[in-house]
């Protein structure tokens, strides 16, 4: 299971991530694509995408790429899979922000999102007019991440079919 507070600080480097991993994702099929279209050209044929290679005088050429080509493969089965992760995480980030009223998102996005240090966000408040303690801006962390933990729990047990509380 995610680990709240891990995911309420970690949500804009699993935004880079995500963005990060697209396009290298991307990248891989653009290079197997060039694969073929260069190694049709060297054997003087048109390979369609997924088909047996033809035996040639190119063959350690076709085995080597062929080996660089799974290799590729796997690295984007990877990736993907990765991928497929970093957006889950992110998807119950947003269920968790969902589940804040407006004074809980906005200590999420200034604590967690923009790194501001509780005195910080006390002298924010105190500009606003709003005086709390640092007791109470600390209770209010807690509270956030315990109804992070709430949620992702929750979440994640919907997620599997079960219905414990």
């Amino acid at each position: 299971m995610v680990d709240a507070e891990w995911l309420l600080k970690s949500h804009r480097e699993l935004l880079g991530v995500e963005k990060a991993l697209q396009r290298r994702i991307k990248q891989l099929k653009m290079d197997d694509n060039e694969n073929d279209v260069i190694e049709s050209m060297e054997l003087g044929t048109i390979q369609e995408a997924g088909m047996p290679r033809a035996q040639s005088r190119f063959g350690r050429k076709n085995e080597r790429a062929a080996e660089e080509r799974t290799q590729a493969q796997e690295q984007k089965q990877f990736l993907e899979e990765r991928l497929k992760k970093v957006r889950e995480n992110l998807k119950l980030y947003d269920v968790v922000v969902e589940s804040m009223d407006m004074e809980e998102r906005w200590f999420i996005e200034e604590y967690y999102g923009k790194g501001k240090s509780i005195d910080t966000l006390l002298e924010m408040q105190r500009e606003k007019g709003q005086f709390v303690s640092k007791s109470t801006m600390r209770r209010r962390k807690l509270r956030v991440v315990e109804k992070a933990r709430k949620v992702i729990f929750m979440v994640t047990s919907l997620d599997r079919g079960c219905l414990e509380p």
